[in-house]
């Protein structure tokens, strides 16, 4: 067991309070908006405090789990399914975070396609999540990011919206996401060892990438949405060197 359990609990439950705040903030902001576009929002805020409750109590539980000189078997089952919670949450704050720039950015086919799809994803892995709970720790990370990149898919569509700049806070926190699982799977680097190794790098880069994805959603998703007033349907204006989109959900 790891020394640092306690810590990353803290922080992962500190993350959740934020995410509950900020997500609240989000959401207040789509006043106007049409219901698809606000409940993706929501889903998205509550699936990110799922994640970090989820995990921080995960990890409060195996700092309770190392104290132990003969852990008992109802905190060995309790610990067990506490674990599968969060591996479940991480499939659930993928499909979170696609939810609002698809819905808001595509149209037509493109977001019934990558809707459909990346709910298709979460559900088959929580499934198989819970069906099969030997899958290896690495093929279900890897499971992890293959959704996530299946989420990149429509990025031609998004460029004509968000400009150059917007599709750099959209890798900006891909690579945040898919670096920290690197490192996991890697079990690399070490940097103090007992206190901050590739896990503790993981959930780094986890909290980093849910700040830049936040930062995303206010300047090119919600607000310009917002600033378009009532929704009009593929209306686009050319501003401050890139496009926004303002049309109807």
């Amino acid at each position: 067991m790891d020394a640092f359990d306690p810590v990353s609990a803290a922080t992962h439950l500190g993350m959740a309070a934020w995410c509950a705040f900020a997500g609240l903030l989000a959401w207040r902001l789509t006043r106007g908006h049409s219901p698809a576009r606000r409940a993706s929002v929501a889903l998205y805020a509550g699936s990110a405090v799922l994640l970090y409750l989820a995990s921080g109590t995960f990890h409060g539980l195996m700092a309770a789990y190392a104290r132990a000189d003969a852990p008992r078997a109802d905190l060995v089952r309790t610990l067990w399914v506490a674990q599968r919670l969060d591996k479940t949450a991480i499939f659930l704050l993928i499909l979170g975070s696609n939810l609002p720039i698809q819905v808001y950015l595509l149209r037509g086919a493109w977001r019934l396609v990558c809707v459909a799809g990346v709910g298709l994803c979460a559900a088959a892995g929580i499934a198989a999540l819970w069906a099969f709970p030997g899958i290896p720790h690495p093929a279900l990370v890897g499971i992890y990011v293959g959704m996530g990149v299946f989420g990149l898919v429509p990025c031609r569509q998004y460029l004509p919206l968000v400009g150059w700049r917007g599709m750099g806070w959209i890798f900006a926190f891909a690579a945040a996401y898919i670096g920290g699982a690197a490192a996991e799977v890697a079990r690399w680097p070490t940097v103090v060892p007992g206190v901050f190794g590739p896990h503790e790098l993981l959930h780094v880069c986890d909290m980093l990438a849910t700040l830049i994805h936040y930062g995303f959603l206010l300047r090119f998703v919600i607000a310009p949405a917002a600033a378009a007033g009532p929704p009009v349907f593929a209306r686009r204006v050319r501003t401050g060197g890139f496009v926004l989109a303002h049309a109807s959900g």
